[in-house]
């Protein structure tokens, strides 16, 4: 345990990390749904699509920078540090020694009840991350191992594809067992210490770029040994969708889950000046990576594309004449179990966290000392590990889950940060009225503030004035609420 910390504390391992973790947070297994969505929209749709939702995650991130900063001022705990070496001019930096979670985020800045109600939507976010977790994992289970028993029989990949649950009753059997499974061994792995945790972190993680890059390869070599592959229509790349394009784009904000997470991932870096640098690396890197993966897959599999693209795979695990081909996609089919755990374990994390300051008004880090504080975590964990997991015994279409999620998703990671940010901005050159020295000054201050509302300055940026957060998020709420209307539409 003291290797990780003195690991934790190396600035170039910190980073390194830090990395991962905001892969971890951003990579969840949403992305299986993005083939699915590229054919059916277009190519060259959902990739902008998928730009837009990473670009949106990553302002909103660099916004909940900013109002952890704030916080710290508004905690009098800032460090002030001095612009062009005038004293009235001061600027809210992150205390590394102050770690505020979400919530405590929003207690400072809209108070209690603000607080609870931002609280209350990140908890309905974790629960959608459990959700997004257990549901791909267990299908690639009851999918992938062979069973033909008496109640027990082994899923096809296409019984998943329409409605809550298969229609083979043996098929749910064993899928209802494998969530029991999965919820089990999720159960177990959240209950471990954060520290302990950070070696499960970072080997999900290089695990999911090694059977991404597993499966881009696959789907290669599966395109190159069918040159007449009837799936690949003419015309694919310049297909265009609108209906689909907005469902796609209402999918691809499920991904958004790294702003409200951003508290937790600043705890590991000592070095804060490097988050932004940090998350715009990992996110360009991501849309990189996960067009490469939309692309290559829709090409192989075309229309018969599912929305669990790992489910594709599976008919080749049967061709007795590719046996290497059999290892790798058994490997590639399992994957989904071991990934959807690390999505298991950050919703546990984040529900509970939320629920247990709701309970106590405090972090748990402030309490954990206590005998009863920690039986009162452990039960909080256990609750948002079965519970979820119950539920999942009832559905097993994952394309609606993430749908769903990309609803709460966008309201708890792109419209809560958009307005803390404001809020925050305020109360904060409130507070510097206050502080400043000179007589007159408060006049000055004023007036700069309502300059700096309106118009962007070098001291704010461009992407953080007032009004250009609200058109950001305007622009972003229109897209959004034309995505949900295409997604209540197809339900009818």
């Amino acid at each position: 345990m003291q290797c990780i910390k003195e690991c934790l504390n190396h600035p170039k391992l910190a980073l390194f990390y830090g990395f991962f973790d905001v892969l971890n947070l951003t990579l969840t297994v949403s992305f299986l749904i993005i083939p699915y969505w590229f054919y059916n929209a277009g190519i060259l749709f959902g990739i902008a699509s998928l730009a837009l939702s990473l670009a949106l995650g990553g302002i909103s991130s660099f916004w909940v920078l900013e109002i952890l900063g704030r916080a710290s001022f508004l905690h009098r705990s800032l460090e002030y540090s001095c612009i062009n070496k005038d004293e009235d001019k001061i600027i809210p930096t992150i205390d590394p020694d102050r770690k505020f979670e979400f919530n405590g985020l929003s207690k400072i800045i809209i108070g209690k009840i603000g607080s609870t109600l931002v609280s209350l939507v990140v908890i309905v976010t974790g629960i959608l991350m459990i959700f997004n977790g257990i549901i791909p994992g267990s299908q690639s289970l009851s999918v992938n191992i062979p069973i033909n028993a008496t109640i027990f029989t082994a899923c096809n990949s296409s019984e998943f594809d329409v409605g809550f649950l298969p229609v083979d009753s043996n098929c749910v059997n064993w899928y209802r067992l494998m969530v029991g499974i999965f919820g089990l061994l999720g159960t177990i792995l959240s209950c471990l210490g954060s520290k302990e945790q950070i070696y499960v972190i970072v080997f999900l993680s290089v695990l999911r770029l090694v059977v991404m890059s597993y499966m881009m390869g696959f789907s290669i070599y599966i395109i190159s040994i069918s040159p007449g592959n009837t799936t690949i229509e003419t015309g694919f790349i310049t297909h265009y969708d609108m209906s689909n394009g907005m469902l796609a784009t209402a999918a691809f904000f499920s991904l958004l889950y790294l702003p409200t997470l951003v508290p937790a991932v600043t705890h590991s870096i000592p070095n804060k000046s490097r988050l932004r640098l940090l998350i715009i690396v990992s996110l360009v890197s991501l849309t990189v990576f996960l067009s490469l993966y939309g692309v290559i897959l829709s090409f192989a599999f075309g229309h018969n594309i599912h929305p669990n693209s790992i489910l594709n795979l599976q008919p080749y695990t049967m061709d007795e004449r590719l046996w290497f081909l059999r290892i790798i996609s058994h490997i590639i089919l399992v994957y989904p179990c071991l990934d959807g755990i690390s999505s298991f374990m950050y919703g546990v994390i984040l529900a509970s966290n939320q629920t247990f300051t709701i309970l106590t008004g405090k972090d748990y880090s402030e309490l954990s000392k206590k005998r009863k504080i920690q039986l009162l975590n452990l039960t909080i964990y256990l609750c948002f590990s079965i519970f979820p997991t119950f539920a999942c015994l009832f559905i097993s279409n994952v394309s609606i889950i993430l749908d769903v999620s990309g609803l709460v998703i966008f309201i708890s990671n792109i419209i809560i940060p958009s307005l803390l940010q404001i809020f925050s901005n305020f109360k904060c050159r409130r507070k510097m009225i206050l502080v400043s020295k000179k007589s007159g000054s408060q006049l000055k201050v004023i007036l700069s503030f309502l300059f700096k509302a309106a118009f962007p300055t070098s001291d704010s940026g461009f992407y953080s004035s007032t009004f250009v957060v609200l058109c950001i998020t305007t622009i972003a709420s229109v897209i959004f609420a034309i995505s949900f209307g295409y997604l209540i539409a197809s339900f009818f």
